[in-house]
């Protein structure tokens, strides 16, 4: 198993090569299968091109020279060509994701300082304040509702503005 993140996509770029080779070895098994069914079938065309276009009208003889000629053989682009082609393709798409990377490079590089900065302050400001809860019950311990004085500070801190105990010691001393 990949312990590195180089081997780990090293081992990704072989499973995807691997696949790339299997898509390709599927489509030529194809691609043989309909040639060879064309190729069978071929000799049977011109038996019913004739039967069928013997039944159409025919081209007066001005109008053959716009007939289209079809040539003997058919000239495929060279597999050179067609490479050349797509490293050219490639070249420009790397030299386009460079491109890219350097103008967002200086982008990125900045927000990570700013993160870290803001990391390292709220480090500091988490390490310079204390719980106030503890600092309520250290000042408030010697006061006669000292609990109910405890249970409203977490209360506060936590957001509610109307804890049990507060409404509590307004029923036992009504003047608070």
């Amino acid at each position: 198993m990949p312990t590195t993140v180089a081997e780990q996509v090293t081992a990704v770029e072989d499973q995807v090569l691997d696949l790339i080779r299997q898509g390709q070895d599927t489509t030529l098994s194809v691609v043989r299968e309909i040639t060879g069914a064309i190729t069978s079938a071929l000799p049977k065309v011109p038996e019913w091109v004739d039967a069928f276009t013997a039944s159409l009208p025919k081209f007066p003889d001005w109008a053959q020279s716009y007939l289209p000629e079809v040539p003997d053989q058919v000239t495929l682009p060279s597999i050179d060509n067609l490479v050349d082609f797509s490293e050219k393709v490639w070249d420009s798409q790397r030299q386009f994701n460079q491109k890219l990377i350097d103008t967002i490079a200086p982008v990125a590089n900045q927000a990570m300082a700013a993160a870290r900065e803001t990391a390292k302050a709220a480090r500091g400001a988490v390490a310079a304040t204390t719980d106030p809860v503890r600092e309520t019950k250290a000042s408030h311990r010697g006061h006669k509702n000292h609990e109910a004085v405890e249970e409203t500070a977490k209360a506060a801190v936590d957001g509610n503005t109307r804890p049990a105990a507060n409404r509590r010691t307004r029923a036992v001393n009504p003047e608070a």
